[in-house]
């Protein structure tokens, strides 16, 4: 079994959503489905990180080896130290092929003349700005009262970036959006409860981290009013 295929079967084995599990890893949504179809990699970092919010090793995360097999017969200790000795063993050898893998793919296909896959570029990516903010917030409502649409301009753009926008309240799940960026603004619509007062987070990703900025709190509507406060 595949990387990809395991951590899509141990992610959904333990009811998580692909905003849940990234949310834990501190990544985008998109980053964690390019990991799911094998559009890109983790790095190391991140791959420890997998294995740590899944409560799988890095041998199984990997497919090296079969999690059926976790399962140590109690003899005092001595087979669940072997256990674990084999499980670090492993873990060493999962780390050295993901390594060794995606390095010799990246120099073959380099030798050969080809443009590196996206699976190839991990690592590559261009790095997050130290400080990130946004302007121009604006929220207006939807013709059918439905939600909101939004508005931001964010201090910087770039196509290799990913931008969210975050609505959370207690008591209620959070809404998770990719906002668009077109002309130097990102914009989009949010389906919104109006009574509820939102926290709003604005977070930027280049696929391996991310800077998020805390934008507006108290955001709520009516049919006719909108209020918020900026954060």
């Amino acid at each position: 079994m595949t990387f990809q295929e395991t951590l899509l079967r141990e992610r959904k084995k333990r009811g998580l959503s692909q905003e849940e599990l990234a949310e834990r890893l501190g990544v985008s949504r998109q980053a964690v489905s390019k990991w799911e179809t094998g559009e890109a990699s983790p790095d190391l970092s991140k791959l420890l990180s997998l294995s740590e919010a899944l409560g799988v090793s890095l041998d199984v995360l990997c497919g090296l080896r079969d999690p059926e097999a976790d399962a140590p017969a109690d003899d005092g200790g001595t087979a669940g130290r072997r256990l674990l000795c084999r499980r670090w063993v492993s873990a060493l050898l999962a780390l050295v092929l993901l390594t060794g893998g995606f390095a010799l793919g990246r120099i073959t296909a380099l030798d050969r003349g080809e443009a590196p896959s996206s699976s190839d570029q991990v690592g590559l990516s261009e790095p997050l700005p130290e400080n990130f903010s946004v302007s121009g917030l604006s929220f207006r409502l939807t013709d059918d009262g439905s939600g909101l649409f939004y508005a931001f301009t964010p201090s910087h753009l770039s196509p290799g970036y990913t931008y969210q926008i975050t609505f959370s309240a207690p008591d209620t799940e959070p809404v998770v959006l990719d906002a668009e960026a077109a002309g130097g603004v990102c914009s989009g619509q949010a389906p919104l409860l109006g009574s509820v007062g939102y926290n709003v987070t604005i977070t930027i990703s280049n696929g391996q981290s991310t800077r998020a900025v805390m934008v507006a709190s108290g955001l709520s509507f009516s049919d006719h009013r909108i209020s918020w406060m900026p954060a």
